[in-house]
């Protein structure tokens, strides 16, 4: 198994950051421009939607977990105030926003969120389900 992990602070150029780290991680792999995409989906979400991005010392965590051709990408941050869960929701054609978890839906094999004490966990996967097998970092 191989673990690469990535933080930061809350900020805006924090998926951008993210982006790179997983560019450069993943290179070798068929999926990386959808783990490049998700990743970016993902702390967006979690900069603009939670803690992370509002709270001064609030950070934004990115956890890769290989095993064999399975890949599990982890984002984890401060949680939100109402502690609830994310949701796809269908856009009107005019919205700017709300389509990202439309997208990690569409370029993953698996994805979904776990709320441990205050802090909120969301990973994707792709390649075959490996029982038994959790990575939060």
């Amino acid at each position: 198994m191989t673990v690469t992990t990535w933080e930061h602070p809350g900020t805006p150029v924090a998926a951008r950051e993210a982006r790179g780290f997983v560019a450069k991680a993943m290179a070798a792999h068929p999926n990386v421009e959808d783990m490049v995409l998700v990743v970016s989906e993902l702390v967006t979400n979690a900069t603009q939607h939670s803690r992370s991005g509002v709270a001064p010392d609030g950070r934004v965590k990115v956890v890769l977990t290989e095993v064999g051709t399975h890949v599990r990408l982890t984002v984890i941050d401060n949680g939100t105030p109402s502690g609830g869960g994310l949701r796809a929701r269908v856009p009107k054609p005019q919205d700017e926003c709300g389509r990202g978890l439309i997208l990690v839906e569409a370029l993953t094999d698996r994805w979904g969120e776990e709320w441990p004490g205050s802090s909120r966990i969301v990973w994707a996967e792709w390649g075959p389900i490996i029982l038994g097998f959790t990575s939060t970092g």
